[in-house]
């Protein structure tokens, strides 16, 4: 029993040595072989016992040492990390061609070649253009101008658009008239100056008298289709007829109203009214209902059809104006200004002429009055089958009578006599 205890002490002893060895050399314990001198001896249970000791400090100083190389790596990362944001995150085309320059004059394997040169050029070609357009946009170059000897569109006259035109037109003139502009006192209580003063020496625009409508009767080629003789009307009539024509002049009835309806236009607008014409030629295709609606579209005060009259007998001669009956039941409404109308214009025309007076004829048969809803009239200038009225009106002296009786007429009407 007491020599085991000896030899249990011993192994202690060697142990210890053992151990002290490998903690003075900690770098070597993995490659070193644990020897046990001659002179002692050890159990197997002590060397498993010294063995398992050693592994474990083994252990514990490679993963101290693993720590210690993975903070390293990750402060070398950081590092690294840190630098990379130091560098600019965007670079201008001029520093990637720097850049590029300074790698092909270090001959890093670059050589120019066909390719390369065509790359280069077109690259070139392409800044150029873009900073070309660039310049030439922001300097205006490209603005749009107008174009030159463009027609400009006639606008067509209708109603509104006439009475808001012409109210605009007298508000102008109100606004411009010397007369209706006063003077205001300045702070010291004298006539403060005018820079927008009217010129004195441009005479206003008087104020029209009013807007009358001429329809020169009838057209060079009639048309047969038909029309309802009024508004809802049943009854169908022929949309407009060629007219009759002189028994001697062989003038046709389409020619003489329009020669007489110029000649009236004129002389109105010299009287100062405005005027609408239903046409001034011709060769139109105008229906009777047409002719009434662009009357009606404008709002004329009156409304003047041009006509000449033809009969079976010869003999039948002088002037005659038609207007609507009171007992229309499209437009009696017109009846008393229209009837107004015929009246003033027959007495002119007779006293201006001399013709016979023959009267004012009501009825409700005419499609081109029963469509009207203005003040109208039809002047009936003499009878073109009486040899000697139809010589009279073919000539530029007596349709100038005729016209001067129609605008003293209308003035009549207008109340300007």
């Amino acid at each position: 029993m007491g020599s085991k205890k000896h030899k249990k002490g011993s192994g202690n002893t060697s142990n210890g040595a053992k151990n002290e060895r490998i903690q003075k050399n900690p770098q070597e314990k993995t490659e070193q072989t644990v020897t046990v001198e001659p002179e002692e001896t050890q159990t197997a249970e002590d060397t498993a016992a010294t063995e398992t000791e050693a592994l474990a400090e083994t252990s514990a100083d490679v993963k101290t040492e693993t720590k210690r190389k993975k903070k390293a790596g990750k402060g070398k990362r950081k590092e690294s990390s840190a630098a990379v944001d130091e560098k600019p995150r965007k670079e201008t085309i001029e520093d990637i061609l720097n850049e590029a320059d300074k790698i092909m004059s270090k001959g890093k394997g670059f050589k120019w070649n066909a390719f390369s040169i065509s790359v280069a050029a077109g690259i070139a070609i392409l800044l150029f253009a873009f900073g070309l357009l660039t310049g030439l946009s922001m300097a205006g170059y490209f603005e749009e101008e107008p174009a030159d000897n463009v027609p400009t569109p006639t606008p067509t006259v209708t109603a509104d658009s006439y009475w808001n035109d012409r109210e605009k037109e007298q508000q102008n003139e109100q606004q411009n008239d010397p007369v209706n502009q006063q003077e205001e006192p300045g702070e010291q209580g004298n006539p403060a100056e005018s820079e927008t003063a009217a010129d004195p020496t441009i005479t206003p625009v008087p104020t029209p008298k009013g807007l009358i409508a001429i329809d020169p009767g009838h057209q060079k080629k009639g048309n047969y289709d038909t029309e309802p003789n009024g508004p809802g009307s049943t009854e169908m009539k022929a949309k407009v007829s060629s007219g009759t024509q002189g028994v001697v002049t062989r003038l046709e009835e389409y020619e003489l109203n329009l020669q007489v309806s110029l000649k009236l236009r004129d002389a109105l607008i010299e009287d100062g009214y405005e005027v609408i014409m239903t046409r001034e030629t011709n060769d139109v295709n105008l229906s009777n209902v047409e002719r009434a609606v662009i009357a009606n579209d404008a709002g004329v005060d009156a409304f003047i059809r041009i006509h000449a009259d033809g009969s079976d007998d010869k003999s039948v001669h002088g002037v005659m104006t038609i207007c609507q009956t009171p007992k229309n039941k499209y437009n009696s409404d017109m009846y008393e200004q229209s009837r107004n109308l015929s009246d003033c214009i027959l007495d002119a025309v007779c006293e201006s002429t001399g013709a016979l007076k023959r009267k004012v004829w009501e009825t409700d048969t005419m499609t081109g009055i029963n469509w009207v809803t203005v003040p109208v009239t039809i002047l009936e200038m003499g009878y073109m089958s009486n040899p000697a009225e139809d010589r009279l009106m073919a000539t530029d002296e007596y349709q100038q009578k005729i016209v001067e009786g129609i605008v003293n007429g209308l003035n009549k009407f207008m109340g300007y006599e």
